[in-house]
């Protein structure tokens, strides 16, 4: 379980966020790369100038996917906590809730489309690569380094794990640089701060993706798709090395679900209401069904057996449009989407931060388990807006306007 709790977090999407993930500021009028209005609408497109979650105005925002995105990061956030509820050892009879970790499956396949959806006015264009990658590294890389550092500064002997000096500075260096590491404190290859573990991933496709934006859009899409399943059975059929080995796990082929669902949308595929209800229904069943025997699949084929709901549950948010309006509860799930990145990478320092006080003052018998896990997430979900609105935001524009302050329409980017 330890394990499964350091690699449940998403990205992250993430992960890997709809700010993280960006969506481009496109003057229809100079672009012949313009997005239709049937594509449009067909991806649940709202606009939005959110004055939190917003990294370039005007933009137009997936608000199904937000939507989904909120929820996937609360799931993964109370999965941890309830993690935490047993690694401090407080008694309980909570359930284990380890479909939370599905969370992380959906923010892969959301990355995906994303990228698709984002980048369609760059395919093409090979002058869009070094932009593209620049806007990508500042959008994920100052909270990530920020919060690490913050990590080993203020809980040194959980982030050095008993490594000795020159050790820890080799294994710290490449956590930073997005590489996967296997050592003596880490044999699952996760960086010194643990949920990390998906921005490697991350990372690595936005590499992968920058190499095909020189060809059209669908070829691209092809190549990305081929290539991924190519490399998830390679990895299944002989031993690939280093750290083609730890990219070869079948959570690549979560990417190559939202690049394929990505397509579909654009090209103005559609789903009636019921029939979006019902898929990403089928997909959460097929999810919770899962979970009871992990065992079973968790290491070699949790990008199968994980993957194909969570596709089924993005493929319903993306291809059905979103419902006019939206109540108080709606427009709080699209602040959460926005902030999603923060919660993501603040939520667990706060728990080892949380347990510390625990065990200093009285102990985990003093505290009840249903009241701790609440008071994880709620402290999770305060910090991360708070994080997101004063930081992550500010910090990210301040830096992309730097990178390409004079850039054409063409090549308009927002942050990952």
């Amino acid at each position: 379980m330890a394990r499964r709790a350091r690699r449940a977090a998403p990205h992250a999407g993430a992960p890997v966020g709809l700010t993280r993930d960006g969506i481009p500021t496109v003057r229809p009028e100079r672009s012949r790369f313009a997005f239709r209005p049937k594509s449009a609408m067909v991806l649940g497109l709202a606009h939005a100038t959110s004055p939190g979650g917003a990294l370039d105005r005007p933009m137009r925002k997936l608000s199904n996917i937000q939507v989904l995105r909120g929820l996937a990061a609360l799931a993964v956030v109370t999965f941890h906590a309830r993690g935490e509820v047993d690694g401090v050892g407080m008694p309980t009879r909570l359930p284990s809730f380890l479909a939370g970790a599905f969370g992380v499956d959906v923010f892969f396949v959301v990355s995906g489309l994303v990228m698709v959806y984002a980048s369609a006015p760059l395919f093409g264009a090979a002058r869009a690569v070094l932009p593209f990658i620049g806007k990508r590294i500042a959008r994920v890389v100052p909270l990530y380094w920020a919060v690490t550092a913050l990590f080993v500064l203020l809980a040194p002997a959980a982030a050095r794990g008993g490594l000795g000096h020159g050790a820890f500075n080799r294994y710290l260096a490449l956590s930073l640089a997005f590489v996967p590491y296997a050592g003596p404190v880490n044999d699952d290859a996760t960086p010194v701060y643990s949920t990390g573990w998906t921005l490697s991933y991350e990372m690595a496709f936005y590499a992968c993706f920058a190499a095909t934006l020189a060809l059209p859009r669908r070829a691209a899409v092809a190549v990305l798709v081929c290539g991924f399943a190519a490399l998830v059975a390679s990895a299944k059929a002989v031993a690939l090395p280093g750290w083609l080995a730890y990219l070869g796990a079948s959570n690549v082929l979560e990417f190559a679900a939202g690049l394929l669902i990505a397509e579909l949308a654009l090209s103005g595929l559609r789903l009636p209401r019921p029939a979006a209800l019902a898929l990403a229904a089928a997909g959460c069943a097929a999810a919770l069904a899962a979970a009871p025997v992990s065992d079973a699949w968790w290491g070699e084929w949790r990008g199968v057996v994980w993957g194909l709901p969570a596709a089924a549950i993005v493929a319903a948010a993306a291809l059905c449009p979103a419902a006019e309006g939206g109540g108080p509860v709606r427009r709080w799930l699209e602040r959460l989407g926005d902030a999603s990145y923060a919660l993501y990478l603040v939520h667990e320092g706060l728990n080892v931060a949380a347990a510390a006080a625990v065990g200093r003052w009285g102990g985990p018998s003093r505290v009840p388990a249903g009241a701790y896990l609440l008071g994880l997430v709620g402290l999770a979900l305060a910090v991360g807006f708070t994080v997101h609105r004063r930081f992550e935001v500010p910090v990210t524009r301040w830096l992309q306007r730097r990178i390409a302050p004079h850039r054409p329409p063409s090549l308009a980017v927002s942050g990952p």
